[in-house]
């Protein structure tokens, strides 16, 4: 006697499981081991458990007649497997591929530059961020270098150099992310440098 375990919403769908799972036998047996548990609006908490126990009868398989060899035992066909030379790697001389052709003015065209309404938001930005904290000094120069916008302060913030590369790093990267927020396409490409004169 063989039994199949089977959980499902409902003892009877797992029932119906169960005996496809079976093979569909024509005679069997039902023991519930768990009962399904609903929650208030009638949603299965907890699936129904069962176990069908069913026959199995074998099926009548006629073996195959056997015949008796009168010559005698073949022998054993060794298969052997061919040899495996080391295979030699050729080195083919590479070929340099010729670069597209581009020109450095295309390129230098495409790439953005700080326009005036940019750099004027960058200022904005920074003196609202320095006017916060009025212990810092606050006083600063703006200069375009292609694609770098170079923010110049006349003193150092701080006092402590360590503090002020952090803050200029922080203050740089805060800016750039601000002005490629705002001006999207436009302000790809571009950077900002920031230190002081001291």
């Amino acid at each position: 006697m063989k039994s199949i375990m089977e959980e499902a919403s409902t003892i009877a769908k797992a029932i119906s499981k169960s005996w496809e799972r079976a093979g569909k036998p024509a005679s069997f047996s039902v023991k519930v081991l768990e009962e399904p548990q609903t929650n208030f609006f009638g949603m299965t908490v907890k699936p129904a458990k069962i176990a069908l126990f069913f026959e199995v009868k074998e099926k009548f398989t006629p073996k195959s007649r056997i015949h008796r060899r009168t010559s005698a035992p073949a022998k054993k066909i060794e298969k052997r497997e061919p040899e495996r030379k080391p295979r030699e790697i050729k080195r083919e001389e590479r070929v340099a591929r010729p670069l597209k052709e581009t020109s450095t003015t295309s390129q230098q065209q495409t790439q953005n530059t700080w326009t005036d309404e940019m750099v004027d938001f960058a200022k904005t930005w920074l003196n609202t961020i320095l006017s916060a904290k009025k212990s810092l000094n606050s006083e600063f120069e703006t200069s375009i270098d292609n694609h770098r916008l170079i923010i110049t302060f006349e003193k150092p913030l701080t006092g402590d150099y360590n503090q002020d590369q952090f803050a200029f790093n922080s203050l740089g990267h805060l800016i750039t992310k601000t002005v490629r927020t705002y001006f999207r396409e436009r302000s790809q490409g571009l950077r900002i440098s920031i230190r002081s004169n001291e």
